[in-house]
C-alpha cells in the first residue's frame, strides 16, 4: 500500500505540473525519461506491425557498455491534414507518456525511454520491451488448441490485476483490447497503450471513430462511440474500461475475438448502436458469463468495479485448482496414515499448513483455504 501511495502521489504532482509547463526538455529532464535517440538500430527497414494509427517498430537499444536488448517502437502517425499536426501531437503524448513512465507494476508495460528516429518529422516513438509472445490476440491463435481452463483465468487475472493497479491511480487504461495486452515468455500479461485512445481522437477529429475505427470496437463500451453534431460526446472511464474487460474476458475463454462473426468493424458498430451483444458460446458458464454481462450493463455507473471482478476472476482461477490439483490432495492424505506407495508424496500436516497460509497471504484468497483447511481436519 505504500508503494502505491507513493505512485499515486508521483502522477498527482506530475498531472498538476504538466497543467503549467510546455517546455518539452523540462519533460524530458525532470523525469529522468531516456532519450533513446541515436541508441536503437531497426532490425528493418519496414516496421513490423502497424495499425490505423501507428506503426510498430523492432529495433535494438545498445545500452552504454550494458548490453543490448530487444525493443518495439511504437509511433503515432500525425494527421497530415492539419497545421503543425506532428507538433500538436508530440506535445499531448508527452502528458500521457510521463504518467504512463510514472508507473510501476508487473502488469504494466514498463516505458523505457522515447526516440525521434522513426520516421519523418521527427515523431516521436515510445520504447518499450519487446515481447516474443506479442499481444493476446496472435497469443490465443497459436495457443488456443492447448490452453487449459486455469491457462485462460491466469491470463484473466493478471488482467485484472493490472486494471486494479491503474484504478486505484485513478489512471483510465482507455482502450483495453486484445492488441493491446502483451504476454512475455512466461505467459504473464502485461497491459499497454493506456491513455492513448483520446490523443488518437484529438489528432484525427471525430472522423476517426467511425472511419478508422482499427478494430478496438469489438471491445469497446458503445458509450465510447457516441458522437452529436460531429463532436464526439463522451472521454473514456473507468466504466468503459469494465466494459473492454467484460469483452477480454469473453474472447479468453472462447479463443475468439468477439463479434467474431461479424467480418467488418462497422457492422460490429451498427450491432452496438442497436445494443446487441455478441452471443454465448456454449463452453463458458452460467456464472462466467453472469459475470460478462454485467460487465456489458447498459448504464455504465451500474457497472461493477475492478475489485469486485478481480475477486470474481480469482475465484474461477482457484477453482480450477481445487477440480484438479486438489483431487490428489485426499490420496495424499490417505497415504500417510498407511504406507508410502510409488508415486505418491506424503505431506506432513505442519508442510500442508504451510501450504494453507501460502495460499491466503501470496493468492489473496480464503477459498482455497478453507478447503486445505477441511482435509486436514478430516484426514489427518
Amino acid at each position: 500500500m505504500a508503494v502505491r501511495g507513493r505512485d499515486h502521489e508521483r502522477i498527482l504532482l506530475l498531472r498538476s505540473t504538466l497543467s503549467t509547463k510546455s517546455s518539452s526538455s523540462f519533460f524530458l529532464r525532470s523525469t529522468t525519461l531516456l532519450d533513446l535517440t541515436g541508441h536503437i538500430t531497426r532490425e528493418s527497414d519496414y516496421y513490423s506491425a502497424y495499425s490505423g494509427s501507428a506503426d510498430i517498430w523492432k529495433g535494438i537499444w545498445f545500452k552504454d557498455g550494458m548490453g543490448s536488448c530487444k525493443v518495439a517502437i511504437k509511433v503515432i502517425r500525425a494527421n497530415n491534414n492539419r497545421e503543425n499536426g506532428q507538433e500538436i501531437l508530440n506535445k499531448r503524448l508527452r502528458k500521457e507518456i510521463l504518467v504512463w513512465h510514472a508507473l510501476e507494476h508487473q502488469h504494466i508495460l514498463p516505458l523505457l525511454g522515447l526516440t525521434y528516429d522513426f520516421g519523418r518529422d521527427k515523431p516521436m516513438g515510445m520504447v518499450c520491451p519487446w515481447l516474443d509472445n506479442g499481444n493476446l490476440n496472435g497469443y490465443l491463435d497459436r495457443h488456443a488448441a492447448t490452453l487449459t481452463l486455469r491457462d485462460r483465468f491466469r491470463i484473466l487475472c493478471d488482467v485484472a490485476t493490472g486494471l486494479s493497479y491503474l484504478h486505484s491511480l485513478h489512471v483510465v487504461h482507455g482502450d483495453l483490447t486484445g492488441s493491446n495486452i502483451l504476454l512475455d515468455d512466461e505467459g504473464k500479461a502485461l497491459l499497454a497503450d493506456f491513455g492513448l485512445s483520446n490523443i488518437i481522437v484529438e489528432a484525427y477529429g471525430p472522423s476517426y471513430i467511425t472511419s478508422s475505427i482499427g478494430g478496438s470496437v469489438r471491445w469497446a463500451a458503445p458509450e465510447h462511440f457516441r458522437i452529436s453534431d460531429g463532436e464526439r460526446v463522451s472521454t473514456v472511464t473507468t466504466h468503459g474500461d469494465i466494459y473492454s474487460y467484460g469483452s477480454v474476458v469473453l474472447q479468453v475463454l472462447s479463443g475468439k475475438l468477439p463479434y467474431h462473426h461479424l467480418a467488418k468493424d462497422s457492422e460490429v458498430l451498427i450491432t452496438l448502436h442497436r445494443g446487441a451483444h455478441p452471443p454465448r458460446p456454449q463452453e463458458i458458464a452460467d456464472e462466467q458469463w453472469a459475470m460478462i454481462t454485467r460487465c456489458w450493463a447498459e448504464d455504465p455507473p451500474t457497472r461493477p468495479d475492478i475489485k469486485y471482478i478481480s475477486e470474481r476472476v480469482q475465484k474461477h482461477y482457484l477453482a480450477q485448482f481445487a477440480s484438479t490439483d486438489c483431487e490428489i490432495v485426499p490420496r495424499i492424505l490417505d497415504s500417510a496414515q498407511t504406507t508410502h506407495t510409488e508415486n505418491v508424496v506424503v505431506l506432513r500436516s505442519t508442510q500442508f499448513l504451510m501450504l494453507a497460509f501460502i495460499c491466503v497471504f501470496i493468492m489473496g484468497s480464503f477459498i482455497l483455504y478453507h478447503t486445505l483447511m477441511h482435509w486436514l481436519h478430516v484426514y489427518l
